[in-house]
């Protein structure tokens, strides 16, 4: 590659700003990486405790994405109002310690309270690192940089199943909880010695009447915008299709496809990690070119990606040999994937400057309710049609969100289509 098109694909930052990525880029893996970990793990858990199909439902999906929403756009005011370094470290540790915690649950109470416990440190990681990166970024770079960020989510993704896999088949999935999760604790340390607040600030106290009614300004200014009303509608079907594919999927190679955890580990995190970090970075760098051309194409990227990838996901589901599932997975990850360093970019050029976190904490906040109807929906047609297609039920199960997913596809179209007069930035 010539300095020039080098030049060209990747904008040139500042010190500053690359410590920031990088560092955010660490975090956002361990986020990942903390937060997948519970797919590899549903079987063991379920099989040890006596949970059926909808209970897990319930705690991959439920039980982190009600408590993830609940506590996003608290945090996410706080983001925009306070330190948002200090904010960050703090988070991480909490969500570091509850991972590690789950190991010990014993009945179904306690690791539901575990996995909310996880689900309020991660709903403020997102909305705060995106309004950092993007208070350092213009706006015809934040494509990239929000891109180059998730890709380290798809990073964590890789290593978390590839870990979660290997660890759990050799210590128990007890043990794979503490194992991956203490080492959070070391990474906010991190966060708070290396990075620095850019802004002036004034301590805020939360339950401030003024606080409370900015807020309410803040989540109104937002919800005014019919594009980015239509942003939250896709949210929600998306990651209903997306998660309720996701969370699944090591379960159902272990029931269709008589695969072992570390089998999993092996297989399904290199494959799901790697085409989501290519398909990231490959959305990263070529995306803004586009949007240069006109600004829509944050939006009708993604409207693409996740058009294409429907069928390969559905293709997964019925072939017969487990190579061809794993093929079909890194191609629909790779096209999915590409489109989410666009759509960020797009809802902060939605937001403008004053409500950057506030609105990736709603965004985020809608996704969750996503990810708490897709995965329960698995599960209570997994449960429903086990007389019916016996170990087979789990595998039509999973096209049922699929039908979401399309569906958010036209909200992302109608998105585009009234961008230009909501545009902020």
């Amino acid at each position: 590659m010539t300095d020039t098109v080098r030049a060209r694909l990747i904008p040139a930052m500042e010190g500053d700003s690359i410590k920031l990525l990088l560092v955010l880029g660490v975090v956002s893996l361990f986020n990942s990486m903390d937060r997948i970990m519970f797919s590899v793990l549903m079987e063991p858990i379920r099989l040890d405790l006596g949970f059926s199909d909808t209970a897990m439902g319930l705690l991959s999906g439920l039980a982190f994405t009600a408590f993830f929403a609940l506590f996003g756009i608290p945090l996410a005011r706080l983001a925009d109002r306070g330190n948002r370094v200090r904010l960050l470290s703090v988070v991480v540790a909490l969500w570091s310690l509850m991972t590690a915690f789950s190991g010990a649950a014993q009945n179904f109470l306690q690791m539901f309270l575990a996995r909310a416990g996880v689900g309020i440190g991660e709903s403020g990681c997102w909305p705060i690192s995106h309004s950092l990166l993007a208070d350092h970024f213009p706006p015809d770079r934040r494509a990239f940089a929000l891109g180059v960020f998730q890709a380290g989510g798809g990073l964590g993704v890789l290593i978390g199943l590839l870990l979660a896999g290997l660890i759990a088949d050799a210590v128990g999935w007890r043990w794979t909880f503490v194992i991956i999760g203490l080492p959070g604790l070391v990474l906010a340390w991190l966060v708070r010695i290396s990075l620095t607040e850019p802004r002036q600030y004034s301590p805020l106290n939360p339950s401030d009447p003024d606080v409370l009614s900015a807020t309410w300004v803040s989540i109104r200014g937002l919800l005014r915008l019919r594009t980015y009303r239509q942003i939250l509608a896709a949210y929600v079907f998306t990651s209903a299709g997306l998660f309720g594919m996701v969370q699944w999927l090591p379960a159902f190679l272990i029931r269709s496809h008589e695969m072992s955890l570390s089998q999993i580990g092996l297989w399904y995190g290199p494959v799901f990690g790697s085409g989501a970090v290519l398909g990231l970075l490959t959305g990263a760098v070529l995306a803004p070119h586009w949007v240069v051309r006109d600004r829509r194409w944050e939006f009708w990227w993604s409207a693409l990606a996740y058009l294409l990838s429907v069928p390969l996901f559905v293709g997964l589901l019925l072939v017969a040999h487990p190579g061809w599932v794993f093929a079909l997975l890194f191609i629909a990850i790779f096209i999915s994937t590409s489109g989410q360093g666009p759509l960020m970019a797009g809802i902060q050029t939605v937001a403008g400057s004053q409500a950057r976190a506030m609105a990736i904490a709603l965004a985020l906040a809608a996704g969750v309710a996503g990810q708490t109807l897709g995965p329960f929906l698995v599960g209570w047609f997994s449960d429903a049609w086990q007389l019916r297609f016996g170990p087979d039920s789990l595998r039509f199960a999973m096209m049922v969100p699929l039908v979401l997913l399309a569906w958010g596809v036209l909200h992302l179209y109608l998105a585009a289509g009234s961008l230009h007069e909501d545009s902020r930035d």
